[in-house]
């Protein structure tokens, strides 16, 4: 038996030591970090505090009706029902800077450090991306990658590939087609060791610029690469300096790398303590203010926020391939009314900022709530209208 097991596992030792891993790891967990390289990102010298007014009226009479993996609506719950018996681990609901509602499970909790999978393209790479070019290191969105990425020169198509159509992506960039296969450029992206490596397995597989497809890594993998090579820093020294240690935060915040002396995953893979979402929530939720200073370019705020009244990004409306509203700076567009930004994650981690209500929710959930399908999308909508119902 031990004979056939080394017999079947060689073959995938010799030729690729990531799928090695994406099989024994057997997937994502939300404290990843533990098995992979990390950057510490300090905090903030002074440290930003919400107030605290937590009801536990606020989840037992909040009424929310969660959808299921077949976009059906389940029974009516209360919000507490619905985190005991969903994937939810951790919920963060903060009104006019005012934390109402905090729940965890007991296996994690304030001080555990969540992954934010995707949620860090929108939160991180975006706006440091913005700020390069608010700081004259990219001359315009409307540039080719190729300008900076000249590798990228020799293969076919990539010269069409503009920065703005990888923040829509829309660069048409050819991925897997099952993120989960271990010899796929998902998990190559997500377990490889060397990052750099992946510009000369990337191709074309679409126009660029004709339609959206959501990318897991290799789109916001090159807008990495390109604030990496114009400002000359790395990108977790970039968003300690620019953003991180700015807005109050509390507490360290870890960021896996490809390998000890390799570079960050600026497509996922950044862990920070909820409070500290939140505290990042809250600079969208100003208008990229923090206090009396402008952190992020008022040009790319005024972008983001420019088409949430005429946008919809319903998880049942935005499943088209062609014109789903994350298609803006990396950011998911609001629903009609709403008029707000939402931040997603691998599973269903999620930063929903409310600008016109003053309004943050974020949402914590493992790995079950990928197979299992119960998606938050609709919930946070009955609880900013039930909210109002609270003091």
């Amino acid at each position: 038996m031990r004979l056939r097991f080394v017999i079947i596992s060689l073959p995938l030792i010799l030729c690729s030591c990531h799928a090695v891993r994406t099989i024994f790891r057997n997937g994502p967990e939300l404290n990843d970090y533990r098995f992979f390289p990390n950057a510490e990102l300090e905090p903030d010298k002074t440290t930003f505090y919400f107030e605290e007014n937590i009801q536990n009226a606020v989840g037992d009479k909040i009424i929310v009706t969660p959808i299921n993996k077949n976009h059906q609506k389940i029974s009516p719950r209360s919000l507490n029902q619905h985190f005991d018996e969903s994937p939810v681990v951790g919920m963060l609901i903060i009104r006019n800077d005012t934390i109402v509602y905090e729940k965890y499970d007991p296996d994690f909790g304030q001080d555990f450090h969540y992954a934010s999978f995707s949620m860090i393209k929108s939160l991180g790479l975006s706006p440091l991306l913005a700020i390069t070019v608010e700081e004259g290191f990219v001359e315009s969105l409307n540039d080719p990658v190729t300008k900076y990425i000249p590798e990228l020169k020799f293969k076919p198509d990539f010269d069409k590939v503009t920065l703005q159509h990888l923040l829509d992506f829309k660069g048409g960039i050819q991925e897997g087609k099952n993120a989960a296969f271990p010899f796929s450029s998902q998990t190559r992206g997500y377990y490889g060791r060397h990052l750099e490596k992946q510009f000369e397995k990337m191709k074309i597989g679409r126009e660029p610029g004709t339609s959206y497809k959501y990318s897991m890594t290799a789109e916001s993998h090159l807008l990495g690469e390109v604030i990496r090579r114009t400002t000359g820093k790395d990108i977790e020294a970039l968003f300690q300096e620019k953003i991180w240690s700015k807005i109050g935060t509390e507490d360290i915040a870890i960021w896996s790398k490809d390998r000890a002396q390799g570079q960050v995953k600026s497509f996922c893979c950044f862990h920070a303590k909820s409070r500290d979402y939140a505290r990042l929530g809250r600079l969208f939720l100003n208008q990229g203010k923090w206090e009396d200073e402008q952190i992020l370019p008022e040009f790319w705020i005024n972008d983001i926020y420019g088409c949430v009244d005429e946008c919809d990004s319903r998880y049942e409306i935005a499943a088209t391939e062609i014109n789903r509203d994350y298609n803006y700076s990396h950011w998911f567009l609001g629903t009609k009314g709403y008029g707000e930004i939402k931040a997603s994650g691998l599973f269903g981690q999620y930063v929903y900022v409310f600008p016109r209500e003053n309004t943050l929710m974020i949402t914590f959930t493992n790995r079950v709530g990928l197979s299992r399908g119960v998606y938050q999308v609709d919930i946070h909508y009955e609880i900013l209208e039930q909210l109002s119902l609270f003091k």
